[in-house]
Formats: C-alpha cells, structure tokens, sequence
C-alpha cells in the first residue's frame, strides 16, 4: 500500500487531520484540499489513486471535478456523526464506500490496500 496517492477533501483539521495522519503512516502520499473547487484543481495537476471526502461536502461537484480532469480513482465517502441515509446517498452519487470518522487505524489501512491493489495494472498481475 506504500505510495497510494490520497486526496483527502474536506474541511482541515479534525477527524479527516486524523485520517491522514494514519494514511502517511501507512506510506499513502497525502494531499488535502478543502472544497470540491480545490479538488478540480489538485486533480488537473497530478492523480490520485484513491479520494477521501467529507460526506458533508459537494460530493457531486467533487465526482465531477474527477470527471472533468479524466480520474477514476475510487471516492470514500466519511464523516462524523453521519446518518445512514447520507451515507447512503453518497453510494448513489457514486462513492465506492463510505467509512465513518474519527477513523480506525485497521480501517485506513484496508482502504489503502485496496487503492493500491486497484492501482496495479491486469497485465502485471
């Protein structure tokens, strides 16, 4: 999993501080911006393999940012707090999954093995 390249969106500080902080841990190459407007821009710039977002935010704008510069890389949804109906709707907006924050060590780690297992190309398997 070293190497996976996060983009975490959302407010800083807090829970998702948190979640990148284990991320790094882990060996995930971090980069957090705020807003889906600030996603667009880091996602014109360089790729992610994987997308962490605060389920409060404009998840739709965030999934058309990664359209618009021409990604796939999974989005999870997380939040604090979240009621099972937002976290629902953020699978129908097209999140991969959601997790729920403060995070969980364990869980961080499996979302991260996951990016990169999906990272590898069919051929080198």
């Amino acid at each position: 999993m070293s190497g996976v390249r996060l983009l975490i969106v959302g407010p800083p500080g807090g829970a998702l501080a948190t979640a990148a902080a284990m991320a790094r841990a882990a060996g995930a190459l971090c980069r957090h911006v705020d807003d889906a407007r600030a996603c667009a821009a880091a996602l014109n710039s360089d790729a992610a393999d994987l997308i962490l977002a605060d389920a409060g935010g404009d998840l739709a704008g965030i999934i058309a940012a990664q359209r618009g510069a021409g990604q796939r890389a999974p989005l999870v949804a997380c939040g604090v707090d979240v009621p099972a109906a937002r976290a629902v709707a953020a699978i129908h907006l097209g999140a991969a999954d959601f997790i729920p924050l403060p995070p969980e060590a364990a869980m961080i780690a499996a979302m991260l093995t996951l990016a990169s297992a999906a990272a590898v190309p069919a051929a080198s398997v």
